[in-house]
C-alpha cells in the first residue's frame, strides 16, 4: 500500500507446492457482492508460468515448476457520492480498509492451510485485523475462508482493549482528516457493556479474541466471525457517544446469529453469486430483536424510550410498506440478494423488519403458553446449541425448536406468517400482556404540517448507465399511473434523468397537484405518461393497556416491558 497512490493497491500471491495447473478467483461475498473482479488490473505470473482468464472472476494458472507468484493490482472503486459504506475497501493518505473479499484472490479447487499475509504500508500506519499476528505486520489464518473474512484496517488508529467472557476485545478507531473530538470513555463504556451483556446471554464468547474496526466518515457495518467493520462518524459521536451503539449491537450479535448459527444455504467460498437462503428473516430479524433487547438489559442508552414505543415504530414501518404484508418472510429472504422488487411482483419487503416482528410475536406466544417460564431467549439458545455447526438450520428446525420450547402447536403460525405471507395481526400477540394496538391512517406531513409528496419512487443506475425505476409500493399513485419497477427513466418534466443528482433535482421540482410528464423506456420502447403528483398516507400505531387485565397478563407485561 502506497499512501501517495490511493487509487490502487498491489498484491503478490506466492504459492508453493501447487499442482501444475490450478485456478485462482475473486470470491463473491454472500451479502454485498460488489464484483470486485472488475477492478483487477495487470495480473501476471512469474517467468515460466502463464495465466489466462477463464471467466469474469476466474483465472487459470499453469506453473510447470509447482509454484509461482501471481501479481496483480486492485484499482479502488469509484468513491461514493456521499458517506462511504464501512465495509467497502478504501484508501486515503491517512489509511484505509483492505484485505478480505475486496482484495485477496483464493484457490477455489484447493485446500490451503495456514495462508500468511505480510502488509507493506507506510511505517507510521498501524495495522488492525482479527487475523492472528505472526510477526511484524505479518498475519496467519487457518484457512482461506478465515483469510477472506478478516478485513484489515490501516492508518492512524486509536486502540482500546478490554476483557469480556475471558476473551480479549480490541477496539480500533480510524481518524479521518479533521476528525471531531468525542468522549471516548463513554464510547468504550457502551461497546464494553454490549459485549458483556451479549456474552452473558449466549453463555460465553465463541472466539478467543474479537476486533472492532470503527471508522470515521463512514456508515453501516458488516459482520465477520471474529471482527466487525463499523461506521462511526466522529461528529455524530461528539453529539452522542452512544449514537452508533444500536448498529454496533446488530453487527456484533451477528457473530453468533448468522456467522455461527447459519441458515442452510449460506457458508463457504464461491466466486459465483451465493448466499440465497429462506432463513434470513431469522438471521437478520432476531439479531435486530436482540440488538434492542440486550442493550436495554445492559442499561445502555437507546433511541426508543420504551419497548412499547419501539414496537409501535416497527408496526408503523411494517404496515407502511405493502411488501411486508404481501410477501412472505421466506420468499423475501430468498430474494434479498437476488433482485429485490423485480422478482417480488414489484414489492420491496423489509425482511429485517419482518423478522424482528416475528421474533417479537414468537416471544409473546411462548411467554403466554408457558406462563412466563420461557421466552424466545430459550429458542435462540437452543438453536445455537443444536444448529451452529456446518449443516446450518432450516425453517423446520426453527418451527420444531419453538414448538418444543413452548409445548404448543405453532404450525399455523409458521404456515401463515412465515411461509404464506399472511399479515400479522399483532393484537392476538399483544393480548398475552394485556395490551392492544390501534391503527389510524393519516396524511403524511412535514414538521410544519404541510403535506409531503409521495416519495415511494426510487431510481438506481444500471451497469449500462441507465436510471432504472424502483417503486416501493405497486399500489402507490406512481404505479397506478403506469410506471413499473424496471422502467428506464429518460426525463421527468423538463429534467433529463441520467444520474441520481438529476433524479433528485427532478423530484424536488415537483409539487403536490402538478401534472408531470414522465418519459421512460420499457423493453426498448419509449413511453410517456402524464402523472399527477400526489401525497400519501401513513399509519399511526398506538399500543395501550386493555381494561381489567388478568393477573398473569400484568405479570407478563411487567417482565416484557423490562426486557427480562
Amino acid at each position: 500500500v502506497d499512501s501517495a497512490d490511493t487509487t490502487h493497491l498491489h498484491v503478490d500471491m506466492r504459492l508453493t507446492d501447487a499442482p501444475r495447473t490450478f485456478r485462482v478467483a475473486i470470491a463473491a461475498h454472500p451479502e454485498y457482492n460488489e464484483r470486485f473482479w472488475r477492478y483487477v488490473r495487470n495480473i501476471r505470473a512469474t517467468a515460466g508460468a502463464s495465466i489466462v482468464r477463464e471467466d469474469s472472476a476466474v483465472w487459470r494458472v499453469t506453473a510447470p515448476g509447482g509454484g509461482t507468484t501471481i501479481s496483480y493490482s486492485m484499482q479502488l472503486p469509484p468513491r461514493e457520492p456521499s458517506v462511504r459504506g464501512s465495509w467497502r475497501m478504501f484508501l486515503t493518505p491517512r489509511g484505509g480498509l483492505v484485505g478480505g473479499y475486496d482484495t485477496f484472490m483464493y484457490l477455489p479447487d484447493l485446500e490451503v492451510r495456514n495462508p500468511r499475509v505480510t502488509i507493506v504500508a507506510p511505517a507510521a500506519w498501524r495495522v488492525a485485523s482479527a487475523l492472528a499476528p505472526s510477526g511484524e505486520r505479518r498475519f496467519t489464518a487457518p484457512d482461506q475462508l478465515t483469510l477472506l473474512d478478516s478485513p484489515i484496517l490501516l492508518g492512524e488508529l486509536r486502540e482500546w482493549r478490554f476483557t469480556a467472557g475471558r476473551a480479549l476485545h480490541r477496539v480500533y478507531y480510524w481518524n479521518a482528516a479533521n476528525t471531531t473530538p468525542f468522549d471516548s470513555v463513554a464510547f468504550l463504556t457502551g461497546v464494553r457493556g454490549l459485549a458483556e451483556e451479549t456474552i452473558e446471554f449466549f453463555g460465553g464468547a465463541p472466539y478467543p479474541e474479537f476486533t472492532f474496526l470503527f471508522q470515521d466518515a463512514a456508515y453501516g457495518g458488516l459482520e465477520h466471525m471474529n471482527s466487525v467493520t463499523l461506521g462511526a462518524p466522529s461528529d455524530q459521536l461528539a453529539r452522542n457517544p452512544y449514537g452508533t451503539l444500536e448498529e454496533t449491537a446488530h453487527e456484533f450479535i451477528h457473530s453468533w446469529n448468522l456467522m455461527r448459527l447459519r441458515p442452510s444455504g449460506r457458508g463457504g467460498l464461491d466466486y459465483r453469486p451465493n448466499g440465497q437462503t429462506s432463513g434470513l428473516w431469522w438471521s437478520e430479524g432476531l439479531t435486530l430483536y436482540y440488538a434492542d433487547v440486550l442493550l436495554r438489559r445492559a442499561g445502555l442508552p437507546i433511541e426508543d424510550s420504551s419497548r412499547v414505543t419501539h414496537v409501535e415504530e416497527l408496526l408503523e414501518r411494517y404496515l407502511f410498506n405493502a411488501g411486508n404484508t404481501r410477501i412472505s418472510p421466506e420468499r423475501a429472504s430468498l430474494a434479498e440478494y437476488a433482485g429485490g422488487p423485480e422478482v417480488l411482483d414489484g414489492y420491496d419487503p423489509n425482511v429485517h423488519l419482518q423478522g424482528e416482528l416475528l421474533g417479537t410475536a414468537l416471544d409473546l406466544m411462548i411467554r403466554r403458553a408457558t406462563g412466563g417460564r420461557r421466552s424466545v431467549d430459550d429458542v435462540m439458545r437452543s438453536m445455537m446449541a443444536r444448529f451452529s455447526g456446518p449443516r446450518g438450520f432450516t425453517g423446520a428446525d426453527i418451527e420444531n425448536t419453538v414448538r418444543e420450547t413452548c409445548g404448543c402447536d405453532v404450525s399455523a403460525f409458521f404456515t401463515d406468517h412465515v411461509r404464506k405471507g399472511v399479515p400479522l395481526d399483532f393484537n392476538q400477540f399483544l393480548s398475552a400482556i394485556g395490551m392492544r394496538m390501534s391503527v389510524e391512517w393519516k396524511p403524511a406531513v412535514d414538521d410544519s404540517g404541510k403535506a409531503i409528496l409521495d416519495y415511494r419512487l426510487r431510481a438506481g443506475e444500471t451497469e449500462s448507465g441507465a436510471m432504472r425505476v424502483y417503486i416501493m409500493d405497486p399500489e402507490s399513485g406512481w404505479a397506478t399511473s403506469g410506471l413499473r419497477t424496471g422502467d428506464e427513466l429518460v426525463s421527468i418534466g423538463q429534467q433529463a434523468v441520467t444520474s441520481q443528482a438529476e433524479f433528485r433535482e427532478a423530484f424536488r421540482s415537483m409539487a403536490i397537484g402538478d401534472t408531470v410528464r414522465v418519459v421512460f423506456k420499457r423493453s426498448g420502447a419509449v413511453m410517456t405518461k402524464d402523472i399527477v403528483a400526489a401525497g400519501f398516507r401513513v399509519p399511526d400505531v398506538q399500543i395501550r393497556p386493555i381494561a381489567n387485565p388478568a393477573a398473569q397478563q400484568l405479570q407478563l407485561r411487567k417482565a416484557w416491558i423490562e426486557a427480562k
